[in-house]
């Protein structure tokens, strides 16, 4: 850590001097000092934020713990838990309705780049198939109508 970070600190909580954090923030002063020399504790920095009532996340950042990205992911996480059904659900259609909408400048249809091409949607469906059960080539007669005629004996 160096002083970037104690300057930091200090900014964040409003103090003059690193001596007035560490005792409000009940951490012994020369052992702040130290650690900002070298590498601070994490229990120390809990202790400032929660002495300050600041979120930790952003400190950790700022004290080299974890990265923006990682601060990100448990924001979100967090965030995702703590939300009622209905900040759920409202976000959710917030997203499908801003989804389904065309953007500025942007056509409705979709023409393909090349004529050979043709798009999942515009196709007839391809699961479904038709069997003609009256001219099955191994079957001799050709007169029945479904594979479960073929099973039964006369």
């Amino acid at each position: 850590m160096n002083s970037t970070f104690k300057e930091h600190l200090l900014s964040l909580t409003g103090e003059k001097s690193l001596r007035a954090l560490a005792l409000r923030s009940g951490v012994e002063p020369s052992k702040l000092y130290k650690q900002l020399k070298s590498e601070v504790k994490v229990e120390s920095v809990v202790s400032v934020c929660r002495a300050y009532n600041l979120t930790m996340l952003p400190v950790f950042v700022a004290a080299g713990f974890i990265t923006e990205g990682e601060a990100q992911t448990m924001a979100v996480e967090a965030a995702l838990q703590n939300a009622t059904d209905r900040q759920l659900a409202e976000e959710t259609l917030r997203r499908a309705v801003a989804g389904s909408e065309q953007p500025a400048g942007v056509e409705a249809s979709w023409e393909p780049e090349r004529p050979n091409v043709t798009p999942i949607g515009q196709t007839e469906d391809l699961h479904t198939t038709s069997v003609d059960w009256g001219k099955m080539a191994a079957d001799k007669k050709t007169d029945r109508k479904s594979p479960d005629e073929n099973l039964r004996t006369p």
